[in-house]
Parts: structure tokens; sequence; C-alpha cells
């Protein structure tokens, strides 16, 4: 059945006539005023205005093609859109407590956004001068404590979980840990004992189960014994212009295994395979990949932008990639 409805003058209480329409835009007139008027809703067009912008910012449609689909100008379109930078998404957080979270950060120019992300969704982030822990406290203390934790092992978010949750279970991520041992060894490393490392690391991230992992690390440590005196090997001083009295001879092999015997000692090597409740990954390429990559792209995209500019692009695609995230378009009206 239709809707008996009624648009009536607000002045004479008069029902209005339709007058033809303007910008594809129903007209009303008042016929015993004379006046006519285009009805305004200041919340669907808020609501257009905003999509729209995000389509622009996350989507593939360019400023010239958005212009010439309204039948508008760049310039007016620009104008439009300035009431949409100043606008700050921000994801409603729910409380839960995750099993793990992924946790990394990104420079964007001279600033730096702290990430949490789990199961391919992001949890919260926060902006900073730099990442150090105080900015990692802030983004972690916004969500209950997890049971596990996701990392890179960069020392502002290591020294911020020791202070913030010590006891939570830890995982390195494999890639990061390859990069470092690689860096230190070099691609060609001279010495046997390097030479061993660098064979074993690469079956860490083959390790799937139990056994894989007790074999890693029973491997790890027979090397450890076998090239222990290579590893401990100093150089006496003999300069009086160096304050030093002596240095380990092989600093980077011996620092190289050192880093693994910490890991493995801390339990942050293998912690998706130690609790295999949590489903843990053991990379963080769910955010590198999935998140970083996808902003360095929209970024070069968009290359131009003021500083401000730049995070708020990074704001709307971190909010669409949440998993609660609110009535924006509310707050924005």
């Amino acid at each position: 059945m239709k809707r008996q409805y009624k648009r009536r003058c607000k002045a004479c209480g008069r029902t209005l006539q339709k007058n033809g329409k303007e910008n594809n835009k129903q007209r009303w007139r008042c016929p015993s005023r004379g006046t006519s008027m285009i009805h305004q809703r200041p919340d669907l067009s808020g609501n257009w205005l905003l999509l729209e912008f995000r389509r622009y910012l996350l989507g593939f449609t360019s400023l010239k093609d958005l212009s010439k689909a309204q039948g508008i100008t760049i310039q007016s379109l620009v104008k439009r859109f300035e009431p949409c930078w100043d606008f700050i998404p921000k994801p409603a957080l729910s409380g839960e407590v995750l099993n793990y979270i992924v946790i990394d950060a990104k420079r964007v120019n001279n600033l730096v956004v702290a990430i949490i992300m789990n199961t391919g969704a992001v949890v919260n982030w926060v902006w900073g001068v730099s990442e150090t822990s105080a900015i990692w406290l802030e983004v972690l203390n916004t969500i209950p404590e997890p049971l596990a934790v996701v990392t890179d092992g960069q020392r502002g978010i290591l020294k911020a979980l020791d202070h913030l949750w010590p006891n939570i279970a830890i995982q390195r991520c494999h890639f990061h840990i390859k990069r470092n041992i690689r860096a230190k060894l070099t691609n060609n490393p001279e010495s046997p004992a390097g030479q061993d490392l660098k064979w074993l690391m690469s079956y860490l991230c083959k390790a799937r189960y139990e056994n894989d992992a007790l074999w890693f690390v029973g491997t790890f440590y027979s090397l450890y014994d076998t090239h222990l005196s290579f590893i401990n090997e100093r150089t006496i001083n003999h300069n009086p212009l160096v304050k030093r009295k002596w240095w380990y001879t092989h600093g980077r092999v011996r620092s190289a295994y050192k880093q693994i015997a910490n890991l493995v000692e801390q339990d942050q090597l293998f912690a998706y395979i130690t609790h295999p409740r949590l489903n843990l990954p053991n990379t963080t390429n769910m955010l590198e990949g999935g998140i970083n990559s996808r902003l360095d792209e929209l970024l070069l995209r968009h290359r131009g932008l003021t500083q401000v500019h730049q995070q708020r692009l990074v704001d709307w695609y971190l909010i669409s990639r949440t998993k609660w995230r609110g009535d924006y378009t509310k707050k924005f009206n």
C-alpha cells in the first residue's frame, strides 16, 4: 500500500506542490506564499560525501573520474572533500580477550603508527613520533591482555611487553630472525661455525611439529658445543691508545649464536609449537604483507599529500580493515 505522506510548508502549513527539478533534486512550491524550495537532508548528504571520500582514498577512482561522474570541476570536488580530512576514524574496541595479537609499526613520513592485528583484522593503532616503548605501552593499554604476542623483536616492543605483560607468551618472527642472522654471518660465511649455523637456519621455518623443534634445538646446541672454543676466542689489545683490554675475535658469529640461544631459553623461537591451542603464526607477515605493503601502495598512489593528510589516509585504510568499525557516519554528521 502506498504511504500517504504530504510535505507541508513550515510557515503556513499548506500542502506543497511539485515544482520541477534542479540538479536532479525535486523542488517544492507553496501555493499560498508562492515560494519554492529544495528539502535538504544533511544526514544523507554527509554520509554520501564520506563514502565518496573513502572511495577516492582507498579505491582506484581518481579525482578526474569522480569529477566527470558528478559533473563538477576537480577544484570543486577538492573543496567539497575538505571537511572529510578533519574527520578522524577510530575503531570501536570490543574488550574481547584475544588468543594472540600481531604487532608492528609503520613509518609514515616523520611519524610512526603502532598497529595491533589479530586473525586478519586490525584491532587498534596509535600515532607517535618514534617507535619507543612509550608508544607501545599506549596502544597495548587499550586492549585486555592476550594469551600471546607475535612480534619482530624490536627493543621498544620487548621493553613494553616486559613492563606490561611480563608472563605473556612471545613468538618472534622467523623472517626477522633469519634476516638478523644473515646480516651477522653474511651470505657466504668464511668460518665453519658460521657455515654450520647458516645451514641450520635454512630449516628454521620448516619446523611444524614438536619433533622438528626438538631436532633444531638439539642440533643447535651440538654445533654450539663443537665451535665453543672458536666462539669464545679473544683478541688481546696491545695498542695503548685503545682503552679496551680485549674483545671477542669473532664477535659477529658469537652474537649470532647467542641470539639463537637466548630465543631458545626464553621460549620465543617455537612458541607456536609449544602453545598449539593458540594457533600462533611464526611470522608477522599477516601485518607486514597484509597491511604495511598496502599502505605503501596507497601512499605512493596519493604521493604529494601533507603529513596530516597521509595520517588520515592511513587511518581510513586501517578502519576499513577492522572487525569492529562502529558507526563513524553518525559522528561525522
